[in-house]
């Protein structure tokens, strides 16, 4: 992703906005924010700012977070299923969002 787009769904129930290989968060250093449903199966590798998702989903996969970088869950229900990984030297920061944990060993950081 470069740049500093937003992925807004105003309208109705949100689309899913599905992760299934290696979304990378490359350029510029403002937030990129999803309001569709976020489903991370695959790996979020965030290079630059800020990644903001706020309409619930799944946070599977692997969320790589560079230093000076932040993942921020900001509304809606989210589940964490086993396995889920948040890496790095980043800031994971739940803001306002409801996190489901789907078995007592799911996620790491």
């Amino acid at each position: 992703i470069q740049g500093d787009p937003s992925y807004v769904y105003t309208f109705g129930t949100p689309p899913d906005f599905r992760v299934l290989g290696t979304l990378t968060r490359s350029t510029s250093t403002g937030p990129v924010s999803f309001s569709a449903t976020f489903e991370l199966f695959g790996v979020l590798d965030v290079q630059a700012g800020t990644v903001t998702v706020s309409s619930g989903g799944i946070l599977g996969g692997q969320t790589n977070l560079a230093a000076g970088t932040v993942m921020d869950i900001s509304a809606g229900t989210f589940t964490l299923p086993s396995g889920a990984a948040f890496t790095g030297l980043g800031v994971t920061q739940l803001t306002g969002a409801t996190i489901t944990v789907a078995t007592p060993d799911a996620g790491s950081r």
